[in-house]
């Protein structure tokens, strides 16, 4: 087989104008050459049939350039996702779109944000949705249950505000991003995150301090990663058409207040509280914050503050 008929049946030709695509596709048909034809591929659907050819001896390096073209043809389909157009455009559409539980039968739909107690309200979900518990059981992680916007049937964000219940959690924007820190850059393994670290002229991301870390996202680095991306970009619809925002600092309350609002939900029993991983960064915030830091985060995410109705005041991040 040739490398146009190889291109032919895996991906659209214009993916190959980015010079890293095609270098890609050089990679798979070089390794291709020394392990076999590539026999019985129906050319259904590009990326998820890839791997599945007949049966060719997949090296290490052919499974990882399969992987590579996957992800890249996956990004490019959700680009035009009728459900990506409120998308804020400096975030990858696949952030939003993944991040996601929806419930058909229920019509609810839960935009899920990092660092804003997502295992908690999933656990807390399950235990009174049992449709979801049904999904959740074949799932190995519980956050991967009914995930995906992909699976709401609507086509536009005003569409999706009236067909299902849309609901959110959010927190505090002094304690959120500490919180990213703390998880992401404190407690990384090494070699993780290194682009931080790099940024900032570190050998190591042992060596960012919280300090440096602000300057990283100073220095464009806000947008690099969702679980420090500002609150308000990660969402698909405008805050005015989601139903329901609780907080995060009054996750009992507002549990509560969501679970009895929900029709097809079983009366609220309890928060299912998820303890582990947990950095405890509300009580740390007169340790990691002055008053000169304080004031740079505000200005990194004043659209947070201003739209889900936080203070600029740092004392008030510390009291739930």
């Amino acid at each position: 087989m040739d490398f146009s008929v190889l291109q032919s049946r895996l991906y659209p030709g214009h993916l190959l104008r980015r010079p890293d695509t095609r270098l890609l596709y050089i990679q798979l048909f070089v390794t291709h050459a020394t392990c076999g034809n590539l026999s019985g591929h129906s050319g259904e659907a590009p990326g998820r049939q890839a791997r599945n050819f007949g049966n060719p001896v997949h090296t290490e390096s052919m499974k990882k350039a399969y992987y590579a073209l996957d992800r890249r043809s996956e990004r490019w389909w959700l680009r035009f996702h009728p459900l990506s157009a409120g998308i804020d455009k400096r975030i990858p559409v696949e952030w939003v779109l993944k991040r996601a539980t929806v419930s058909r039968k229920n019509s609810y739909c839960y935009f899920r944000i990092p660092k804003c107690a997502n295992t908690t309200i999933i656990k807390t979900l399950v235990q009174h949705d049992p449709a979801l518990k049904a999904s959740i059981d074949k799932s190995a992680k519980p956050k991967r249950a009914s995930r995906g916007l992909y699976r709401a049937i609507a086509w536009s964000p005003e569409s999706l505000a009236k067909r299902y219940f849309c609901f959110t959690f959010v927190r505090n924007p002094y304690t959120r991003v500490l919180s990213a820190y703390l998880d992401k850059i404190a407690a990384a393994e090494p070699g993780n995150y290194s682009y931080v670290a790099a940024t900032l002229g570190k050998t190591d991301i042992s060596q960012v301090s919280f300090p440096d870390f602000i300057a990283f996202l100073e220095t464009g680095g806000l947008f690099s990663n969702v679980h420090w991306a500002p609150q308000t970009s990660i969402l698909p619809i405008d805050t005015k058409l989601i139903a329901f925002i609780g907080k995060v600092e009054n996750l009992q309350s507002d549990l509560t207040l969501l679970i009895n609002r929900i029709p097809g939900l079983s009366p609220f029993n309890a928060v299912f509280t998820h303890e582990q991983g947990r950095r405890n960064s509300d009580a740390l915030i007169s340790e990691y914050y002055d008053d000169d830091l304080a004031s740079r985060v505000y200005k990194l995410y004043r659209e947070d503050f201003n739209s889900l109705g936080y203070s600029e005041i740092l004392l008030a991040a510390a009291i739930p």
